[in-house]
């Protein structure tokens, strides 16, 4: 037996339990290149489908460069849609809700965001701010900052999603660049000027005006001229 002068009272600290993953509901809100709300052509093209991924990252902690990512998972046919809202120039504002299962909240998620006919953006923080046309495009090359929970909002609608990656073509799908490929596609499209043939439309009509024309294929040099490839 312990005497009763060395006895003492031990109090143990257990670690914390780890979050489990869950079930989360999550509102998402976005822009696309060159849509504006009066020139949507079809009450259909009000909604469109989107890709979410929400990623983890480790970088370098002194310069947040060299992201690795830890955890990743998608969610294809994320439904956004018109909220009524532009933007300054008139672009129309989208939003949307998805329940992103298997999620374990917390902080220092990635966002990455790809539309029907465009590029995957990431993003890193919420409401960022783009100033592409002042030479100053939003970018997060690191790890990302954001917190996840049930019933966050994902505010990435000051940001443009850019047009170019298109559907269709022998691959049958987007291949995540905007490339030659994708300019030829629509130049073959409208050789006569324009086409309004709902094959052309579900590829390459980037505006949703019901037309595939030079501005369509303006889109494509405008991002081809800022970058080519999805963000990851």
């Amino acid at each position: 037996e312990i005497p009763q002068m060395c006895r003492q009272d031990v109090a143990l600290t257990l670690p914390a339990a780890p979050t489990p993953a869950a079930d989360m509901n999550l509102k998402i809100r976005v822009k696309f290149q060159g849509v504006l709300l009066s020139n949507i052509a079809q009450e259909a093209w009000k909604t469109q489908p989107i890709k979410v991924t929400l990623i983890k990252q480790l970088a370098n902690p002194e310069t947040n460069q060299g992201a690795q990512t830890i955890f990743s998972k998608s969610f294809d046919n994320v439904q956004v849609r018109t909220t009524g809202e532009t933007d300054s120039r008139g672009i129309a504002l989208w939003e949307g809700t998805f329940v992103a299962s298997g999620i374990t909240a917390g902080d220092n998620y990635s966002v990455l965001v790809k539309g029907p006919k465009h590029i995957q953006r990431k993003f890193c923080t919420q409401n960022p701010t783009d100033r592409a046309e002042e030479g100053f495009p939003y970018r997060c090359l690191g790890a990302g900052t954001l917190t996840i929970g049930n019933d966050t909002t994902l505010d990435f609608a000051s940001v443009l999603l850019q047009a170019g990656d298109l559907p269709g073509g022998t691959a049958g799908g987007q291949d995540g660049i905007v490339n030659a490929y994708d300019v030829s596609l629509v130049l073959n499209m409208i050789r006569n000027g324009q086409s309004e043939l709902a094959s052309d439309l579900t590829i390459a009509d980037m505006d949703l005006n019901g037309v595939v024309n030079a501005k369509d294929r303006s889109y494509l040099i405008e991002t081809l001229e800022e970058k080519y490839g999805d963000e990851e």
